[in-house]
């Protein structure tokens, strides 16, 4: 089964891609915290490998270490940095991604690499991005077409 059109979904849920920054409103003590999409396919492709082959092998380790998760996205936590060298011009950098970033609360569903997630409270202070049901979406897809034609 595959999604009926996510055009009108992303026209109301963030759309991302491999080396995305994304915030996560609420996430600990009330404040907000940073993550960087990461994918299979992004990150052969950012290295120069063949992006088929390295969906393969993420399958083929899937199946065989399934003690293990195999995921083919993810979100990597931010890490704070202290640096004495070049730091006004790697704050301006940061203070313009930060702002670029869009912002999310847990539960909510984002657009990554064509695929919906929800974002979800994973352990160690990360977040999991687990899978949307295709009948699931394509019921809000349904939704939202119907509510732009009534309001048209």
């Amino acid at each position: 089964m595959t999604y009926v059109n996510l055009n009108p979904l992303k026209k109301i849920l963030p759309t991302i891609k491999h080396g995305d920054k994304i915030r996560v409103d609420g996430f600990y003590r009330d404040m907000d915290k940073e993550f960087r999409a990461g994918s299979v396919v992004g990150y052969a492709m950012q290295n120069g490998e063949d992006p088929y082959a390295a969906v393969l092998r993420n399958e083929e380790m899937k199946a065989k270490f399934t003690y293990n998760e195999y995921k083919s996205h993810w979100l990597n936590a931010e890490a704070t940095v202290l640096m004495s060298e070049a730091y006004v011009e790697l704050r301006a950098k940061q203070a313009a991604e930060r702002a670029a970033a869009p912002r999310c609360k847990l539960g909510d569903w984002v657009i990554f690499d064509g695929i919906v997630f929800q974002l979800d409270r994973d352990h160690n202070q990360n977040v999991r991005l687990k899978r949307v049901p295709v009948d699931e979406v394509n019921q809000r897809i349904m939704d939202v077409v119907a509510a732009a034609k009534a309001s048209a």
